[in-house]
């Protein structure tokens, strides 16, 4: 039976939140056997191997379960999980993402009568069901009003700009052919900016590419007990300098609207008494100011 849906999902010590991810999927697969799912982990061999026993107890065939053989990146491990698909539409899917609703009859129909779509993505809730950021602004738009205030308003409305915006990377679905076409991820960047970089690539590749949000399909994703970290946030800034670089884009317009946001949020966390992220934002701020503002 020819495979028509994969499911990729990239894990890093995630052990306590995929069995719930693959659960979703079980319980809201619509197309039966023509789907498949591959998990890549990224996790210490030790982990890796307690998941497969996990993994195969509870769904064996039904779950292709692979060790990348270290952590080199969320892009480097979805572009193992895409080279093990078998089909040509993919749903990449993070771990702390789960299904909502019935929706793999509906997004393949959207495939097959539309040969130029690349990219599709959905609408994002927390498990409060409050909506989420389904989108963003790329990077080379940043700006504290678009980040703090039109961003979410644009996400409220529904209102996605393919072309200055781009999905939301905790789940959507493209088509494999064109990703690689496009390069696949690029895995320079190891974490974050893989997004409007794919996006790019597939615009330039193809000028009739079609990236479409349709927010009549839901899917929930976690809260994150801490949303921000000096790791997490470091990384971000590295990989969109990375992005805005390699694409030929302001980068000191970039760095300084940055600078301006982590000072501003460093400002809105000290009145509300978040004595870690105010510390956090410092760091950032004065990480931007050495590593990148002194270069200019």
């Amino acid at each position: 039976m020819k495979t028509t849906l994969s499911v990729v999902i990239v894990t890093f010590r995630s052990n306590d939140i995929i069995i719930d991810c693959l659960r979703s999927i079980k319980l809201f697969n619509d197309i039966g056997a023509y789907l498949e799912v591959v998990i890549v982990d990224n996790s210490e061999r030790e982990i890796f191997n307690e998941l497969k026993v996990i993994v195969n107890k509870e769904w064996g065939d039904f779950v292709n379960i692979v060790w990348s053989g270290g952590n080199y990146g969320y892009g480097a491990a979805n572009n193992i999980g895409i080279n093990h698909a078998k089909s040509d539409i993919i749903l990449i899917m993070n771990p702390d993402a789960r299904l909502s609703q019935k929706c793999f009859n509906t997004v393949l129909a959207k495939f097959s009568k539309n040969s130029f779509l690349s990219l599709y993505g959905c609408k994002e809730y927390d498990e409060d069901l409050k909506i989420k950021n389904s989108f963003f602004y790329k990077m080379e738009y940043h700006s504290i009003f678009r980040v703090m205030f039109l961003n979410k308003i644009l996400n409220y409305l529904n209102l996605f700009d393919s072309a200055k915006m781009y999905l939301n990377g905790a789940f959507f679905f493209v088509r494999k052919s064109h990703f690689l076409d496009a390069g696949g991820f690029d895995e320079k960047i190891f974490l974050y900016a893989e997004e409007p970089d794919l996006s790019q690539r597939l615009s330039n590749l193809n000028p009739f590419g079609v990236i479409e949000y349709d927010h009549s399909i839901g899917y929930i994703h976690l809260k994150k007990i801490s949303a921000n970290s000096v790791a997490t946030l470091t990384h971000a800034v590295d990989s969109a300098v990375y992005y805005i670089s390699k694409y030929g884009f302001d980068v000191n317009k970039y760095v300084k609207s940055r600078w301006r946001y982590s000072v501003f949020k460093r400002f809105l966390s000290f009145i509300m008494g978040r004595k870690e992220d105010v510390q956090i934002y410092k760091y950032i701020s004065e990480y931007l100011k050495t590593k990148y503002l002194k270069q200019q």
